[in-house]
């Protein structure tokens, strides 16, 4: 339970993944950073930090978008209809005289 809504497995698992490649791509910039890799190398690191980050930003939507429905689904407003058939009203629909 979290703030009172189940929260779906595929959505924890989609946060999971967005920690993982956000760590991914953070550690690729940290090598660029330091300053011991070969132009060749570096181009490489910095793509794949782009598509660590890109991959980040993708999951992180995609969960965000699976707790949402889920939230909306369970919140499912329902309209209720007043009982109109009046050879058979139901118990709460007689009205009783006040004495």
């Amino acid at each position: 339970m979290w703030g009172g809504v189940k929260v779906p497995i595929i959505s924890v698992i989609c946060y999971l993944c967005t920690l993982m490649f956000y760590t991914m791509g953070y550690l690729k910039v940290l090598e660029l950073n330091a300053g011991h890799v070969s132009t060749r190398v570096s181009t490489t690191y910095v793509s794949q930090a782009t598509s660590y980050f890109v991959l980040t930003i993708f999951f992180a939507l995609y969960g965000s978008l699976l707790f949402y429905v889920k939230t909306i689904k369970d919140k499912e407003i329902k309209i209720m209809t007043p009982n109109l058939d009046l050879k058979h009203p139901k118990k709460t629909d007689i009205r009783r005289r006040a004495s």
